[in-house]
């Protein structure tokens, strides 16, 4: 167990992704272990970098982000790190990622309204290592996770 995940690890972070709130006890009675073992367990998982501590689920259109984008972003050669260095930290923007195809980007971000969506996309466009951007409105989420499960 000391540093190679096992099925009991891979368990724990499928009932950990379906209840994230879930304590050590009630993990461990549906596991039928102790709040010791899941407690080193969960502890090993932190230590190999697997588990990053723990993010609740917020409705962000019940703070008043109504608006869900993807962003493609094409970006002059060589000039990924400027915008990364930017924007990868700006409020409005939930993930980056890296991609192949025709753009260099895509960016998940959230907004409050058409108006700062509009302001971001301006801002963007006026940037000399934009290439291009193209932006797709979402108009409803279907499934949102960031884990695959289960993971076993």
């Amino acid at each position: 167990m000391a540093g190679k995940i096992d099925e009991t690890d891979k368990r724990i972070l499928n009932e950990m992704i379906k209840n994230h709130t879930a304590r050590h006890s009630t993990l461990a009675k549906k596991m039928k272990l102790s709040s010791a073992a899941i407690h080193k367990r969960v502890k090993k998982l932190k230590h190999l970098g697997v588990l990053h501590g723990y993010a609740p689920r917020i409705d962000l259109r019940k703070l008043g982000f109504d608006l869900s984008v993807l962003i493609f972003i094409a970006v002059n050669k060589g000039k990924l790190g400027e915008f990364c260095a930017k924007y990868s930290e700006h409020p409005n923007i939930c993930s980056v990622y890296n991609v192949s195809g025709k753009y260099d980007l895509a960016v998940v971000g959230k907004f409050k309204n058409t108006e700062s969506l509009d302001e971001f996309i301006n801002k963007l466009s006026r940037e000399e290592f934009i290439e291009r951007t193209s932006t797709n409105l979402i108009f409803k989420t279907i499934r949102e996770s960031f884990s695959p499960q289960p993971l076993l």
